[in-house]
């Protein structure tokens, strides 16, 4: 799968499934959406590829091996869907999802340039307008190294500003590592809701492709 086919992948699966319960709901209705898409394929949720490191979804077609890890990122929000009712809640801690994403870009990063997949995605859908928005405000902040808002680039050691409160970065404490550089692009998903903004979902859907060889 390239990037492309996984545009077309997640514009199907919005208009079946426009808003999802949680993200385990979100990671089986992609997988099922992909399986659809390609019936031959073989698609496992969370597979352990090594023994501490699981995968949100691997998809396996003709041996060549594809691997996603899925964020679904929410505020509150209560609406209806085909006459079900989803009632969001509200995540917050944005600097922590942010720190959580560029986390997953490492994680893909090591399982292809491992040769443990051939590529690899990261995912993350939200109806939260910080992750994808330009700060409004210029002033440093503590989780300016893993920002994704819309055109901003990764690349580098990503680390907390030196300022970080303790309680601010618990069980996070560690920097992240990219050896290639990435763009945020955001694509809108679906909008639910009757009009409440809340209601307006994005994705930013980032290709993970092996180094080059020397």
């Amino acid at each position: 799968m390239d990037i492309a086919e996984l545009h077309d992948v997640m514009a199907d699966l919005a208009r079946s499934r426009p808003v999802f319960h949680s993200e385990a709901d979100f990671l089986h209705a992609l997988a099922w959406q992909i399986h659809l898409r390609d019936p031959g394929s073989v698609v496992r949720l969370e597979q352990r590829i090594q023994p501490s490191l699981y995968v949100d979804l691997v998809l396996n077609h003709g041996g060549t091996r594809t691997a996603f890890e899925l964020t679904y990122l929410t505020r509150a929000v209560t609406t209806t869907n085909a006459g079900e009712a989803f009632n969001l809640r509200h995540d917050g801690a944005q600097e922590q999802g942010r720190y959580d994403v560029v986390g997953d870009l490492a994680r893909i990063e090591h399982l292809v340039n491992g040769h443990h997949a051939a590529v690899g995605f990261v995912v993350v859908l939200t109806n939260d307008p910080s992750y994808w928005e330009t700060p409004a405000s210029a002033a440093p902040s503590i989780d300016d190294a893993f920002r994704i808002h819309e055109g901003n680039r990764l690349s580098g050691t990503r680390a907390w500003a030196a300022n970080a409160a303790l309680v601010a970065i618990h069980n996070r404490e560690l920097a992240h590592h990219l050896h290639a550089e990435y763009a945020a692009g955001w694509r809108d998903y679906a909008d639910v809701g009757d009009g409440d903004a809340r209601g307006h979902f994005r994705y930013l859907a980032i290709e993970v492709l092996p180094k080059p060889r020397a």
